[in-house]
């Protein structure tokens, strides 16, 4: 693996300073609401359109959760639009036996319409699925299990001309293999890096362009991050980086060649976001982002106008966590500006800068204490 030292040193510069995201504009926020019977959700992935999608719950059961997609920029409406209930039609689907359902990620389609990956439960067995809705058609699909696999789970998928691409892990001899799925119409193709590059370890993988995938495995009870550059490889560790020896790669953007990765590395046993820059041919930096005065940080994902979202949170003397954003040009700080009837925990994905970079993420209401999905505009 080579270390661009150069690059490495730019991006520290551009990231010294920082400043909260409000100023001169005015954020708007929308709670993404509930399923009817549940009283709780959570928002983890937005379209370049505006639709959200997660999993809704009722406090009173939230091991039993349902898959939902709003309509753009707007609340969950069970009844107005039935279609938001993607658990229902994934049940009638699958022959009525799905105990729960989450969606992880949502994509506009080429096709113009919207596809999740997620992971039901089948009976008792977790599966990752595939949805796929263009107007008022709409189908399914359970991912293949790799050889010997058990159990599987998708975390994130990208949508192009030909087909869409869908990663996440099986459970197989024991064992977390990360895996890429193609799917193409009819067709589908399971890739498992896990069996071939990681064997005998725990890997996961956790986003995809299409082409290059990222991820981490688990070595001598440490998380190392990697891409995989092209769909057959090869693959290459990234950098663990700060003060610490374990690191976690969550969410990636590609632009030409350059794909920038964010996720986190240990720096003295707390958690610091960082952000990787891979170039091709083994070539990549990083750097640690700031951490705004809290104690630990995370980044969850990044879009293609270098703006990335998660969260800071204290350990002690209470538990806090606070959603947050940083710029790879520079600056960045806590989303929640006091003033939203929720408080902003965690952000989980960012929209596409066309889309006025709207965040999807998960909340507190202030009123109530129940856990909801939220999308932000916080107008940057």
């Amino acid at each position: 693996m080579k270390i661009n030292s150069k690059l490495s040193a730019w991006f520290a510069a551009a990231i010294v300073t920082c400043f909260l995201p409000h100023a001169g504009a005015a954020a708007t926020l929308i709670d993404v609401g509930t399923l009817n019977g549940h009283d709780s959700a959570n928002a983890f992935s937005i379209s370049g359109n505006g639709q959200v999608t997660g999993r809704s719950f009722s406090s009173g059961s939230p091991s039993s959760p349902r898959c939902f997609r709003t309509l753009a920029n707007t609340a969950l409406n069970e009844t107005s639009d039935p279609a938001a209930n993607v658990h229902s039609f994934l049940s009638n689907y699958f022959g009525g036996y799905i105990m729960n359902s989450t969606g992880y990620d949502i994509e506009q389609s080429i096709s113009g319409g919207i596809e999740i990956a997620g992971e039901l439960l089948l009976y008792s067995t977790p599966r990752a699925f595939w949805y796929s809705e263009v107007g008022s058609s709409r189908s399914a699909r359970l991912l293949s299990l790799a050889y010997q696999g058990t159990s599987s789970s998708a975390a994130a998928l990208k949508t192009g001309p030909y087909g869409s691409v869908v990663v996440g892990h099986c459970m197989a001899n024991g064992l977390a293999q990360a895996c890429l799925w193609a799917v193409s119409g009819t067709n589908e193709w399971l890739y498992n890096y896990g069996g071939g590059y990681f064997a005998g370890k725990n890997s996961w993988a956790t986003d995809t362009d299409m082409n290059r995938t990222i991820g981490y495995y688990e070595y001598s009870f440490k998380f190392i991050p990697f891409i995989v550059d092209g769909q057959t490889g090869p693959k290459y560790d990234l950098p663990v980086g700060g003060g610490g020896d374990s690191a976690v790669a969550f969410g990636m953007y590609t632009s030409g060649t350059t794909t920038r990765i964010v996720g986190y590395t240990y720096e003295f046993l707390q958690k610091r976001a960082s952000l990787w820059t891979y170039t091709g041919s083994g070539n990549v930096s990083q750097v640690l982002l700031d951490k705004y005065g809290y104690q630990n940080a995370s980044a969850q994902a990044i879009n293609d106008a270098g703006q990335i979202v998660g969260s800071v949170w204290n350990t002690s003397p209470a538990y806090v966590e606070k959603a947050c954003f940083w710029r790879v040009s520079g600056g960045g700080g806590v989303l929640d500006d006091g003033t939203f009837n929720m408080d902003l925990v965690r952000g989980q994905k960012v929209g596409p800068s066309s889309t006025s970079s709207k965040v999807a993420g998960i909340g507190v209401n202030k009123s109530t204490g129940l856990s909801r999905g939220f999308i932000l505009d916080h107008a940057d």
